[in-house]
């Protein structure tokens, strides 16, 4: 819809002295078909991973930090203790110290040992 958004809000034509026709319902699928496109390509790029408690796991390092590109990317590695069924992981920083922390596999990624490398290429 090439209309401009004054155009839009007012229902009027900003430049000449006409009423504006505004499709609202198709404005919003067209927006919503936007968003649902950008939704699944980002979720395309998502590896899906089962957390679970004993694994090791990285945690990015906070961007503020970084100054430089050889600056430490991630933190780690860190075990898992607890897996919560919204998605979360409890881990811990430190002994006595537990973190719970929003799991994300682009902000998270897991460790896998080389006997686990090993046993999923050979199969």
């Amino acid at each position: 819809m090439n209309a401009s958004p004054g155009a839009l809000a007012f229902q009027r034509n900003m430049i000449l002295n006409l009423p504006f026709i505004v499709d609202l319902n198709n404005l919003r699928a067209r927006r919503q078909e936007i968003v649902d496109r950008s939704n699944q390509r980002e979720n395309d790029n998502r590896i899906d991973y089962n957390y679970q408690v004993g694994n090791w796991v990285l945690v990015i390092a906070d961007s503020y930090r970084t100054t430089s590109k050889l600056d430490v990317r991630f933190e780690g590695p860190f075990q898992i203790m607890q897996v919560h069924v919204n998605g979360n992981v409890t881990i811990r920083r430190r002994p006595g110290i537990l973190e719970d922390h929003i799991v994300d596999s682009d902000d998270c990624p897991a460790l896998v040992s080389h006997e686990e490398k090993s046993a999923t290429n050979s199969s």
